[in-house]
């Protein structure tokens, strides 16, 4: 079972440094805008949404790295061979008294491997079926002014299939509503024959990852409140 668990892991960041390699190569274009503030790239008004169903994966507020929703995994730091990356969990004391958690990644993405690059990432076991219940994932972020990229990991066809999300960090807390619909498909464009849809391959999700492959990027990000969520438009 152990080795399982490596072997799987190992599969994760593989497939996450060559989605991120991806990432670095085409940051625009077909990865569509980063996604900013606002919190989607679709053009109605964020402030139409209504949340009306949510799933806590992670706050981290139980102060440890076993997310809420599935306390058989862990949060792990993914790197390739040469670049550097390292994760811990920070307290801040809020005005009311209060403390708040977060996770901390500080990294630096170097030359060297044919898929550089560093990630946070959690996978889940069995693949859990997001897209039937959900149609976002809500956060919040800061980090060192880069470019992150969200991704989540699916079992169709191949392990760790990728459906990405960009987002920019800046050093203020940003809250974040990121549509199914705004993810764009995988870097592995050669995996699905045309009759595998959205909804296939998000009811199949087995990991759920933040990183970045730009080489020469040294910075760090914070992430919190980590949700699934079904959201409406207003009328």
């Amino acid at each position: 079972m152990y080795i399982y668990i490596i072997y799987r892991r190992y599969l994760l960041l593989l497939a996450g440094l060559m989605f991120l390699a991806g990432c670095a190569k085409h940051s625009t274009g077909p990865f569509g805008p980063p996604i900013d503030s606002a919190g989607t790239t679709n053009p109605e008004n964020p402030g139409n949404k209504v949340i009306i169903a949510e799933l806590l994966i992670d706050d981290f507020n139980d102060g440890d790295m076993i997310p809420v929703f599935f306390e058989a995994g862990s949060w792990s730091e993914g790197r390739d061979m040469f670049s550097e990356a390292y994760d811990s969990l920070q307290t801040n004391v809020l005005p009311s008294g209060q403390t708040n958690i977060y996770l901390r990644l500080e990294y630096t993405v170097k030359d060297g491997e044919p898929y550089p690059g560093i990630s946070e990432s959690i996978s889940f076991s069995p693949d859990q079926a997001f897209y039937s219940e959900y149609n976002a994932i809500t956060l919040r972020i800061r980090g060192s002014g880069s470019q992150i990229s969200l991704s989540l990991g699916t079992s169709i066809y191949v392990d760790y299939d990728n459906y990405k999300a960009p987002l920019l960090t800046s050093g203020e807390w940003a809250e974040l509503l990121i549509p199914f619909d705004d993810f764009t498909t995988s870097y592995f464009p050669g995996h699905t024959d045309g009759t595998v849809t959205r909804a296939d391959c998000l009811n199949k999700v087995n990991s759920l990852s933040f990183g970045n492959g730009n080489v020469g990027d040294t910075g760090w990000f914070e992430i919190d409140d980590i949700r699934m969520v079904k959201f409406i438009y207003k009328r």
